[in-house]
């Protein structure tokens, strides 16, 4: 049976593991949106794992909030995301 802990656990290794994947092909761009990441690492078992880590990369100063856009992705239903510049 999996636990919440398990859950928590596989949730941090996953953000840890594409972190740096995010920050090396978001670097340098005008902005992006969590819709760039997905395609840009593999998809997680949950998908709130990507919201995750925008806010990880957010809170560890890493990012910055820049503005919202709609998103484009069919499964948002063109909801408004954030957009994000990688801090140099």
């Amino acid at each position: 049976m999996t636990t919440q802990l398990d859950l928590i656990a596989e949730r941090s290794n996953w953000c840890q593991t594409h972190a740096q994947t995010v920050l090396d092909k978001m670097r340098g761009r005008d902005s992006w949106s969590v819709d760039d990441v997905h395609g840009l690492v593999p998809e997680p078992d949950n998908p709130n794992h990507f919201g995750v880590l925008v806010n990880t990369l957010s809170k560890s100063g890493k990012i910055k909030h820049v503005g919202f856009k709609k998103s484009t992705r069919p499964a948002a239903n063109g909801r408004w995301v954030q957009t994000w510049v990688v801090k140099e």
